[in-house]
């Protein structure tokens, strides 16, 4: 069955992929009206600390290739926990951790 997006997109997971086409990563796309797309709501009412500003800066300096690997290797490092999380949510299933059933005495 053929899909209507002009990319396959593969089984693989996030930290997985690879980009097809890198010159187009992080561009601003218009919205279906034609407009810009709106700036996120964090980005006015969340208030940031130092550390968050001084990270926020050192990303905004590297160059599009550089920034690129730094988001893949939080990719990977998101899929890495979620498989973790996934492990140790299956073991605690298996040992009866969250049992909901009260036990009768």
């Amino acid at each position: 069955m053929a899909s209507n997006s002009p990319r396959d997109i593969s089984n693989a997971p996030l930290g997985k992929r690879k980009a097809e086409d890198a010159s187009d990563f992080g561009q601003d796309f218009p919205s279906l009206d034609g407009e810009p797309s709106p700036k996120l709501l964090c980005e006015s009412s969340c208030e940031l600390s130092q550390q968050d500003t001084m990270e926020m800066s050192r990303l905004a300096e590297l160059p599009p290739n550089t920034l690129l690997m730094e988001i893949k290797e939080i990719y990977e490092m998101a899929y890495e926990l979620g498989i973790q999380e996934a492990q140790e949510f299956a073991r605690a299933q298996h040992l009866a951790i969250f049992n909901n059933k009260k036990k009768k005495l």
